[in-house]
């Protein structure tokens, strides 16, 4: 787990957990490898590597260019033998070699700004942006559009299973799949709040979010 600067880890369920590392800076997503290598994106285009449990970090990415200073690794994902690296300005990148390195996949994709990801059975990948959902089917070489029919930021999509997904975004928006997520239907708004936050467990599916109404001064 991680929080603004911290990496936790827990060994009993979640019941407790240990400050295992402090970055010094934000860290904005996470994502593990089945071997239980672990990443973390922070800002500037930085992405940590642990391979100890997270007791110790190494950059295996550190991509700033010039004039560029507030891109953040904004979404990680695993799938397949690949680690995907979303950024808020510059799109898609992708690892085959454990982090070692890395390689630009933005063939097809709308708008670099990448929001989130998520991964189906079948090597698919989605991708939220700032405008729509991509997918991948091939490993990121290219990317088609996901048509959603309703113009949002997405900020999570998961997969409840291989049919069932469901995307959240700014004030309240859900979208719901039942077909691998080729098409999505807009939800009921049970909030006005930027939701931010998605998961599924077989059973239950949570979303967290923050209040985006204005304080009275």
């Amino acid at each position: 787990a991680s929080a603004p600067q911290d990496a936790y880890n827990t060994t009993n369920g979640g019941l407790n957990w240990t400050n295992v590392h402090n970055f010094g800076v934000i860290i904005w997503s996470l994502t593990c490898e089945p071997n239980g290598t672990i990443y973390c994106g922070g800002p500037y285009g930085t992405i940590y590597k642990s391979t100890n449990e997270g007791i110790s970090w190494d950059k295996v990415f550190n991509l700033r260019p010039p004039g560029w200073n507030t891109f953040t690794g904004e979404a990680l994902a695993y799938s397949n033998g690949y680690i995907y690296a979303g950024f808020g300005t510059i799109g898609m990148f992708r690892s085959s070699d454990h982090g070692n390195s890395w390689e630009n996949i933005n063939e097809g994709i709308l708008n670099n700004k990448i929001t989130c990801m998520a991964v189906q059975q079948g090597n698919r990948v989605f991708a939220g942006t700032m405008d729509g959902i991509q997918l991948t089917t091939n490993g990121g070489q290219t990317w088609e559009s996901v048509k959603t029919a309703f113009p949002m930021t997405f900020m999570r999509v998961d997969f409840a299973d291989d049919k069932n997904g469901v995307i959240v975004g700014y004030q309240g928006t859900i979208l719901r799949s039942n077909d691998r997520g080729r098409t999505w239907t807009k939800k009921n708004r049970e909030s006005n709040e930027n939701l931010y936050g998605l998961y599924f467990t077989k059973k239950y599916g949570w979303a967290v979010g923050v209040s985006c109404k204005k304080k009275k001064k």
